[in-house]
């Protein structure tokens, strides 16, 4: 299933709601759409599943800048917190 990104404004917050699979070919996409601080940008994780460890990378480093993930999959987590600092 190919990736889709629903935009969700809630108040102050936007939650870009990702469903599908993410490659590093869809990161360009996602930061298309945020276009808002990053400490007002929640990433909903719960029907993703991810291809390859760019995408890790990028989700860490979104983390990082503020960005909120929720919803995120077990073995996402897992795969994002044994991405070296």
């Amino acid at each position: 299933m190919p990736l889709r990104i629903a935009r969700c404004p809630e108040g102050q917050r936007t939650t870009l709601r990702l469903s599908g699979r993410i490659r590093h070919g869809d990161v360009k996409e996602i930061s298309g759409q945020m276009d808002v601080p990053t400490s007002d940008l929640v990433f909903d994780l719960k029907e993703v599943t991810l291809e390859d460890r760019d995408v890790v990378r990028f989700l860490r480093a979104c983390e990082l800048e503020g960005v909120k993930l929720v919803h995120c999959p077990r073995y996402i987590r897992d795969w994002i917190s044994q991405e070296p600092g």
